[in-house]
């Protein structure tokens, strides 16, 4: 009996075989799918446990978490809302935070992102397992006095050495804007790698808050931003006033009239914000008024124009008596 048994259901497969296969196979891919989700799953998390450690704390303007993340630590996607340097000082000087370092991408040298900051960054940011940043050659100036620190791979690729002179431009195209062409900076730090994002990326200074944090007033700060930012601010200051002047030689009055009218931009992250800045352009006598940014239907983190909260920005224009405008065809905020 057993013996005729196990014949039948040998029978009972060999008679479905096709429809065995196609099960198991089922089977195989659901088990092999369900096993590769779960070691993405792992590899993504520790690919973010070895790219940056003792971070409790991501902080940034109204928007998505994920972007923020992606932004700040991986530098994937475009550059996100920016937070306000008032909003970044208060934080700074929370009791409860021990240290803060601003983070802001936009521009790029050769396809690489540029990261601007502070020399505090090299400080306080650490890789996976508390390791921290250790440069492998220096002048010992870092970017304290207008240089460029290169992660390991960028000067690998690039073979930059130190003093290397390096032309900032903005946006991530590999080529095209050469706004500094004029006054290039020096590297003068090298990274150890590291195997995160921080080897394919430069690090300069934000010169102006730099100088505010060592306690220059906001003139003097000014005056050192000036004297370090090179040519490219004297040839900017030439040209606009080049540009202006003829319009004293030539009679155009309709082309006078944009000399003569400043427009002040209001920013959508903080409504309230924006009302105290609407209270500066009409302390400012700006005949231009106030220029309302453009907000995209698929920028979800931003409230819309139409959104009931924008009510009293609206009246603020109205009760200071602004011109109120918007210029269409601008990308995200």
């Amino acid at each position: 009996m057993p013996g005729s048994m196990l014949a039948l259901a040998i029978g009972s497969v060999l008679s479905r075989r096709l429809s065995l296969a196609l099960t198991v196979l089922t089977m195989a891919l659901s088990v092999a799918l369900f096993l590769s989700v779960e070691r993405l799953r792992i590899a993504a998390r520790d690919s973010f446990d070895g790219t940056i450690s003792g971070v409790d704390v991501l902080v940034g303007a109204r928007g998505g978490e994920l972007g923020l993340l992606l932004y700040t630590v991986f530098q994937i996607g475009d550059a996100a809302p920016s937070l306000r340097w008032s909003s970044f000082e208060d934080l700074a000087d929370d009791d409860r935070v021990a240290w803060s370092v601003p983070i802001s991408l936009g521009d790029s040298h050769r396809g690489y992102r540029v990261v601007a900051t502070t020399s505090a960054y090299f400080d306080h940011v650490k890789t996976g397992r508390e390791r921290p940043l250790r440069f492998a050659d220096s002048t010992g100036e870092r970017i304290d006095d207008v240089g460029v620190v290169l992660g390991a791979q960028v000067a690998r690729d690039l073979d930059y050495g130190l003093g290397t002179l390096v032309e900032i431009q903005h946006g991530l195209a590999s080529a095209g804007d050469r706004s500094h062409r004029d006054s290039p900076l020096p590297v003068s730090g090298i990274l150890e790698p590291t195997g995160t994002p921080i080897d394919y990326s430069l690090f300069v200074v934000s010169r102006f808050r730099e100088e505010l944090g060592r306690g220059r007033d906001v003139e003097a700060a000014t005056i050192r931003t000036v004297e370090t930012a090179g040519r490219t601010v004297a040839f900017s200051a030439v040209t606009v006033a080049i540009s202006l002047s003829a319009l004293l030689i030539f009679p155009l009055y309709f082309l006078r009239s944009f000399a003569y009218a400043g427009i002040g931009v209001i920013l959508p992250n903080d409504l309230d914000e924006a009302i105290k800045d609407i209270e500066m352009i009409a302390r400012s006598g700006l005949r231009g008024g106030v220029l309302l940014p453009l907000i995209p239907p698929d920028c979800h983190w931003l409230r819309p124009l139409y959104d009931p909260a924008w009510e009293p920005v609206f009246a603020a224009i109205q009760d200071h008596d602004l011109v109120m405008n918007q210029q269409t065809g601008q990308g995200l905020p």
